[in-house]
């Protein structure tokens, strides 16, 4: 049975966690959060295993104020991790979020693929 979006995702806040242990930083999952803490700083993870950064919801992506997020890629030889400042992610994924054709008009998905 395929893993679902939401295991992979939890798949990928392990793995940055794993990382950060591995070279030598206090780590470790927030509980039913989806963010992790690394450091005492906590960061969003977001991943993709095909290529597509998915966003559930750009509305909420967009006025979200965490701090950093990480970009977990799993796609071709990775993990390949990415660290941004929460603020740049968002201005710099502004220009690229595209409405799924199927949504209906208000909140809806979206696929980053910057």
């Amino acid at each position: 049975m395929p893993a679902t979006n939401q295991q992979k995702h939890e798949a990928g806040r392990h793995l940055v966690v794993a990382e950060a242990l591995l070279r030598g930083y206090d780590a470790q999952t927030v509980w039913r959060s989806g963010l992790v803490e690394i450091n005492g700083h906590q960061a969003e993870v977001k991943m993709t295993t095909t290529g597509r950064w998915q966003i559930g919801d750009i509305y909420k992506f967009a006025e979200a104020t965490i701090q950093r997020i990480v970009f977990v890629d799993v796609t071709e030889t990775g993990p390949d991790f990415y660290i941004m400042d929460g603020d740049e992610a968002r201005r710099n994924s502004q220009a690229e979020l595209r409405p799924m054709e199927e949504q209906p008009p208000g909140r809806g998905k979206a696929a980053y693929t910057g």
